[in-house]
């Protein structure tokens, strides 16, 4: 894993313990990867190593999920917005 793709995980993994030592658990905790048989290994590894406890449970890519599906789309359509052509301020 190169330095730059780690930097997000580290940020995570920097949040989580923050927010354990502040009185949260780890359960409280939710990291969702676009592309899980990318990222899987390497933050496994990651917060492995900062002493996190990691559970994977997958078992449908989330973007197959028909409300994280809705969302996405509404997302995008939004991103796809021109402000001005519509609405006028």
């Amino acid at each position: 894993m190169q330095a730059h793709s780690r930097r997000p995980g580290l940020c995570r993994a920097r949040t989580v313990r923050s927010g354990v030592l502040s009185g949260l658990r780890y359960r409280d905790f939710t990291i969702c990867m676009t592309d899980e048989a990318a990222y899987r290994l390497p933050m496994q590894t990651l917060f492995s190593r900062a002493g996190i406890p990691v559970y994977c449970a997958s078992s449908a890519p989330v973007a197959q999920n028909p409300l994280i599906a809705a969302l996405l789309s509404a997302m995008q359509a939004v991103l796809r917005y021109e402000p001005g052509l519509y609405w006028r301020f």
